[in-house]
């Protein structure tokens, strides 16, 4: 009978365990959150894909130097004991951190490290 339980519950349980290994978060860019996720994602041991990651860099025209730069950024965050809180995160694509200003920004940590922030560009 335990035997028969275990076996159910591993036809049961291993595709849903397996399904979510398989799952990948798009780079869209879309929003701070989607932005940090896609960089934060690839950059773990599991899902270590800098290229991936590389592409949340604005305006670096070489692929290795991008790849470097998102690696530096996340060593820094780690470096300095920064965690990101996800659910924290702005999901609005036309957030302004400042009502003033015209620009789509978001600083994620404004007083730890206000020089690193995230800035819509184009539309």
């Amino acid at each position: 009978m335990l035997a028969r339980n275990i076996l159910l519950l591993l036809f049961i349980g291993l595709p849903l365990l397996l399904s979510g290994q398989d799952e990948e978060v798009p780079v869209t860019l879309e929003t701070p959150y989607n932005t940090v996720l896609a960089h934060l994602y690839y950059l773990q041991p599991d899902t270590y894909r800098p290229e991936l990651a590389a592409r949340t860099i604005y305006g670096v025209q070489d692929s290795a130097r991008a790849v470097r730069l998102a690696i530096q950024l996340k060593q820094v965050l780690d470096g300095r004991g920064l965690k990101v809180i996800m659910n924290r995160l702005p999901q609005d694509p036309d957030y302004k951190e400042d009502s003033i200003a015209a620009r789509n920004v978001y600083t994620l940590f404004p007083h730890e490290l206000p020089e690193v922030y995230l800035e819509r560009y184009g539309g």
